[in-house]
């Protein structure tokens, strides 16, 4: 799905959301949906959960259009809400002390999320910093690392099926999403504890590569 073709996509969504246009809020959806959904996820680790907290990122969206700034990037705008309901959700979970084991295997991971979230300061700025970030950090990879990590990452592909497009092997596709993972982690370090944000950005820094 592409997005918005625009020079300032966000600013003409918000104009068209202040409108109430539903077509608007339609392309918003399949726009950022997805990336938006592993972020949750990566902190929830359940999916249902993470779907709900998403849907509900938008609903909030739709509410408040008439609230938002017309410089406001809209994925930062639903990244935030997304961040808070994820602390909630987490806080719950945290308080809630009759566990069955078979139920949370996955409790302390969960609490290990809910602590880098906490402690994870977004602003307006540290988006951007960030998009630049990582956006030179792929760029400066091999040609044929970034396109595998493009495959993976913005496509969706499996290792397998992109070991076929490309013809090349399974281990020679996992050893370049390690190497660009690699080097984002070091780019991120002083960014992020925990750097899962930067897959929010890679659509958008892919699209100056593909």
């Amino acid at each position: 799905m592409n997005c918005i073709k625009t020079n300032n996509p966000d600013k003409l969504s918000v104009l068209e959301l202040r409108d109430g246009s539903v077509v608007a809020f339609e392309e918003i959806f399949k726009c950022y949906f997805e990336q938006l959904f592993l972020y949750a996820k990566h902190y929830v680790v359940d999916e249902d959960v993470a779907r709900n907290i998403v849907q509900d990122a938008y609903i909030v969206l739709w509410e408040k259009k008439n609230e938002i700034r017309e410089d406001v990037k809209l994925k930062f705008f639903l990244l935030s809400i997304i961040r808070n309901k994820c602390l909630n959700y987490l806080k719950r979970e945290k308080l809630q002390n009759n566990y069955r084991k078979s139920i949370i295997s996955n409790y302390r991971d969960l609490m290990f999320n809910y602590d880098a979230l906490q402690k994870m300061n977004l602003s307006q700025f540290d988006y951007n910093e960030i998009e630049s970030i990582v956006s030179d950090t792929i760029e400066q990879l091999p040609l044929q690392c970034r396109t595998v990590f493009s495959e993976s990452r913005v496509n969706g592909l499996t290792n397998k099926e992109i070991a076929e497009k490309l013809g090349i092997s399974i281990k020679t596709v996992e050893a370049h999403i390690s190497r660009a993972l690699k080097s984002l982690r070091v780019s991120l370090k002083d960014y992020l504890n925990e750097w899962a944000l930067a897959f929010l950005l890679f659509g958008e820094c892919f699209k100056h590569f593909n």
